[in-house]
């Protein structure tokens, strides 16, 4: 099972593998797949990529010790960040306060975020892990994430079915999330691990989540935008699947899941054949190395999904695009491979049509990171260029990315070292934005 002082350890890149298990069910389709790997070229000295940069909230150790500041569990003071752009047209980002183990927001004054408000959402219990933002019908922000007050890493070592996280739901009434409601969903078991929010065609929010008691693939369908009631469903249950989910509505209205399959390694796909997913297809994309860890889902321009994930094995940066919807084929990218790049990758796609994708580059010897992104030439990705964005400080950690009104990246990420909430608004070369 993966607990959630394993999951931090993967996360502050202190670990290569992080939990193994079997399970039982039926095979999961296998989806013939070609691997391409494209010309990446750097930066041109004359292309000019101009990043503002601005540090929103500071914890930890703000003093900069070189190091992260440890917690009371023996795990770095980071947390995981989720942006969307507001119906104002500026950034909002979902965060965790890891030392007082609380629910917050970012609410952005402006597009470039020079300025905003930080609001606590939700201080009881262990709540805000593995979190996911969306924006409602109704234009407000609402959150899932994680309550692990039961979780076995609180409670010495418990194995008892009562110890374990809960699904919850933080429904802002108003668009700066001025106040809200928290509303648990699912409770059975350790639930709502790696959480992904989207508002499916009903308006109402599905969450795709992790059960870590039985180590499945799960989503919960809401019967109403406010989610007052749902109902949870089970997708995957061969071997230790559902890490790292991450949730988009096709283009026929029904969900499709990219999720890491712990047991061999791999990227899968969940396909749902309707917009309550009550069947589907769970699609084996990807095989070779260890590949699929913190998987990032998109519908790409053509209708059909596009993944950027990590090779652990190799410490690649890569991306899956698939032939079809249903993705019943695809060609897997090596997008970047030089040093140990990929970690914690996110993708958008930008005006234009292609990918776009942050992600940290780490640096073992120096323990310190670098937040890069790979901006690709073409809708299959088949060249792009991978661009060092910020390098002071150890940061790009759990980046997360989408594109402004402007038509320019906008990414948050962490400051490994410090604990930091970071945000970097990228002004694409007019060579690449001439193109959207």
């Amino acid at each position: 099972m993966k607990k959630l002082g394993e999951m931090l350890a993967c996360v502050a890149v202190l670990t290569v593998a992080c939990g193994s298990a079997d399970g039982s069910g039926t095979s999961a389709t296998v989806a013939p797949t070609t691997t391409a790997a494209p010309t990446t070229t750097a930066a041109p000295t004359t292309t000019v990529w101009v990043v503002h940069t601005t540090t929103l909230e500071t914890f930890g150790d703000v003093g900069g010790s070189g190091s992260p500041t440890i917690g009371v569990d023996g795990y770095p003071l980071i947390s995981h960040t989720d942006i969307t752009i507001g119906v104002d047209g500026n950034p909002l980002i979902s965060h965790t306060d890891i030392p007082n183990s609380d629910l917050e927001l970012y609410v952005c004054d402006d597009p470039a975020c020079s300025s905003g408000t930080n609001v606590t959402l939700e201080t009881t219990g262990d709540v805000g892990w593995a979190h996911s933002i969306a924006i409602g019908v109704d234009g407000n922000p609402i959150i899932s994430h994680t309550d692990a007050t039961r979780d076995a890493w609180e409670l010495d070592g418990c194995e008892d079915p009562a110890c374990g996280g809960d699904l919850v739901l933080y429904v802002c009434d108003d668009p700066a999330c001025s106040s809200g409601t928290n509303v648990t969903l699912e409770t059975t078991g350790s639930v709502g691990w790696d959480t992904s929010i989207a508002i499916g065609v009903d308006g109402s929010p599905v969450i795709s989540h992790y059960d870590d008691t039985n180590e499945d693939l799960e989503l919960y369908v809401c019967d109403d935008p406010a989610c007052s009631s749902g109902t949870n469903v089970t997708l995957e249950t061969t071997g230790d699947v559902g890490w790292d989910t991450s949730i988009a509505i096709g283009v026929d209205g029904s969900p499709v899941i990219s999720h890491y399959d712990a047991t061999n390694g791999d990227l899968e796909l969940y396909v749902c054949d309707d917009p309550a997913c009550s069947s589907g297809t769970n699609v084996t994309l990807e095989t070779t190395g260890d590949v699929g860890f913190r998987a990032s889902l998109v519908i790409g321009v053509t209708g059909n999904p596009v993944i950027a994930h990590m090779d652990r094995a190799n410490e690649d940066l890569e991306l899956y695009v698939c032939d079809n919807l249903a993705c019943s084929s695809g060609t897997n990218v090596e997008l970047e491979t030089t040093g140990s790049v990929g970690w914690d990758p996110a993708i958008t796609i930008s005006d234009n049509g292609y990918p776009v994708i942050s992600h940290t580059r780490w640096n073992w010897d120096e323990a310190d990171g670098d937040l890069e992104l790979y901006v690709c030439d073409n809708l299959a990705c088949s060249s792009g260029t991978n661009v060092t964005l910020v390098t002071t400080g150890s940061v790009g950690v759990f980046s997360s990315i989408t594109i402004g009104d402007d038509g320019n990246p906008v990414i948050a990420h962490q400051e490994y070292a410090k604990g930091d909430l970071e945000f970097a608004q990228v002004m694409m070369p007019v060579s690449v934005v001439a193109d959207q």
